[in-house]
């Protein structure tokens, strides 16, 4: 994209309309897209400030302070997010991410259960709920490990950590 242009016409948009939240959206939009990551986190999180009812910006700082590796700020965006769209199958599998990466497992299990169960036909999402599972002894692993089989996900750790399931059985 166009991104760099884009930005001093948002930020023009933004000083005639501060209150603006399409503007301060896209503005956020604009600098993820131009790699300004410090100016976006700002963006959002006046964006989030101005409407805290909105998902966009919630959604968009999880990602955003994942990607700087804050987890619990990025968990804490991630379930103001899903607060607001419980049925978002990326915000909840996000949402196991960040609190995976911070350590709590049993937390990072049920969201990525959430995940898999609202799109079970995503791999991933239902290998990251298996894997979790057995890291907190679920008997529910299982099902998600068969789940990502059954979609095509052949990683190793998916046979290996069933395998292991079925053979401690």
């Amino acid at each position: 994209g166009r991104a760099p242009e884009a930005i001093p016409l948002l930020e023009e948009a933004r000083t005639n309309a501060p209150n603006d939240l399409e503007v301060l959206n896209n503005l956020g939009n604009a600098y993820i897209a131009a790699g300004r990551t410090e100016e976006a986190i700002r963006q959002y999180e006046q964006l989030a400030k101005l409407s805290p009812n909105m998902f966009e910006p919630h959604y968009n700082l999880g990602n955003l302070y994942l990607t700087k590796k804050n987890y619990a700020r990025a968990a804490a965006s991630y379930r103001r997010a899903a607060a607001l769209k419980p049925n978002s199958d990326a915000v909840q599998n996000n949402l196991g991410v960040a609190t995976s990466a911070a350590g709590d497992n049993k937390a990072a299990a049920e969201a990525f259960r959430r995940a898999s169960d609202l799109n079970p036909k995503n791999a991933l999402y239902a290998r990251n709920a298996g894997i979790t599972l057995a890291k907190v002894a679920s008997p529910d692993a299982t099902t998600y490990l068969e789940r990502a089989l059954a979609n095509g996900n052949d990683e190793p750790a998916v046979g290996l950590t069933l395998g292991r399931i079925y053979t401690e059985a």
